[in-house]
């Protein structure tokens, strides 16, 4: 009776500490950690793989990625119609469930907050863009290269990417300049080539992620084509096959146009019409993401074909930012013993008198 006691209160005592810790995580590490249990998940059960590098890759690039999408696809506070559809939080026009299924936005739809809409995005990111990463790429791609792809996927939609002529390109082996140009092909509407600029400039190393930190969200959208593209005689420059010359040579300064001020107005509800101010990137994605991709930034190397050892590279790198925790939580256990083994003193101490 005594020993059942005595493992009572040592169970009791490391359950306090562990519980103790566990409480003190904010409502976002909540929220994030329950949309990487629920990809992963969704990533085992995926009878397409095709490509297990890329997919490693993916997940540990999930903080770049969705930081590359936010400044591309800023976050507005409302639900409003933007172009063919209405949209809402990030830029999505249609919000998933943790299980996959999936809703239209409508004018109705409340409007998520940034950390909400975090999540919508990241399983958007699971339930469409990663499934065509794996099935559609067949050549193993580095982390920029990966980005690129990614925001072209969610910016152009699955039909136009399969037929793309980037994608044909990317299988073939393509990498620098030779794959960034079939990026400029995308001319049909004034902005998509201005947010393809800084990918473009990502897949031939004019860039590097960390110079994309401090951009303003849609700030690609201060951009004119001249400041993009080469022109020559007053005309674009092309190819043979059509594309344009990116002009990385005023890299410096697009990035800083990048960066000035911006307003957008909306068609909201009712016809209703709002301004908006546009922020920097990092001040409207949740603070996890900031973390990582800072954390990340210093790490980051871009190997032209990417190997990992059954995703434990990215699993370990993509944990980092969790050490903090870990370390608590073992202190918190640690404390727990030390007093359940006093009172477990005590207990003996008490017996021996008995006796």
């Amino acid at each position: 009776m005594k020993e059942k006691l005595t493992n009572f209160l040592l169970g009791s005592a490391m359950l306090s500490g562990l519980v103790s810790v566990t409480s003190s995580c904010t409502q976002e590490e909540k929220d994030y950690d329950n949309d990487h249990k629920e990809k992963t998940t969704i990533n085992i059960t995926n009878e397409h793989k095709k490509n297990e590098d890329n997919a490693a890759l993916f997940e540990f690039s999930r903080s770049e990625i969705k930081f590359a999408l936010a400044f591309v696809e800023n976050y507005y506070p409302f639900t409003y119609y933007c172009g063919k559809a209405w949209t809402t939080g990030h830029g999505l026009t249609i919000l998933y469930n943790a299980d996959g299924t999936s809703k239209r936005v409508t004018p109705n739809t409340p409007a998520p907050d940034i950390k909400k809409s975090d999540i919508y995005k990241g399983r958007y990111l699971t339930f469409e863009v990663l499934p065509d990463i794996q099935e559609l790429v067949t050549a193993p791609m580095d982390q920029n290269t990966l980005i690129a792809t990614c925001a072209l996927r969610f910016c152009i939609g699955r039909t136009n990417f399969k037929k793309s002529q980037y994608l044909k390109a990317l299988n073939a082996g393509k990498t620098g300049p030779e794959l960034a140009k079939t990026l400029s092909g995308w001319r049909e509407q004034d902005g998509v080539p201005k947010r393809l600029y800084f990918f473009a400039a990502l897949i031939t190393g004019a860039i590097d992620f960390s110079d994309l930190l401090y951009l303003r969200a849609d700030g690609c959208y201060n951009l004119k084509w001249k400041d993009i593209f080469v022109y020559k005689n007053g005309k674009l420059k092309k190819d043979k096959d059509n594309f344009c010359e990116w002009d990385f040579s005023k890299i410096s300064k697009n990035i800083e146009k990048a960066k000035q001020p911006r307003c957008v107005t909306l068609r909201i509800k009712n016809n209703k019409h709002v301004e908006v101010a546009c922020k920097l990137t990092k001040d409207i994605v949740p603070e996890y993401i900031w973390q990582d991709v800072c954390a990340h930034s210093s790490k980051r190397v871009n190997a032209p074909q990417p190997q990992f050892d059954n995703n434990h590279t990215a699993t370990k790198d993509s944990n980092d930012n969790k050490t903090v925790e870990y370390m608590a939580l073992v202190a918190a256990g640690l404390a727990g013993c030390a007093a359940a083994y006093q009172v477990r003193k005590k207990i003996l101490n008490q017996n021996q008198k008995s006796r």
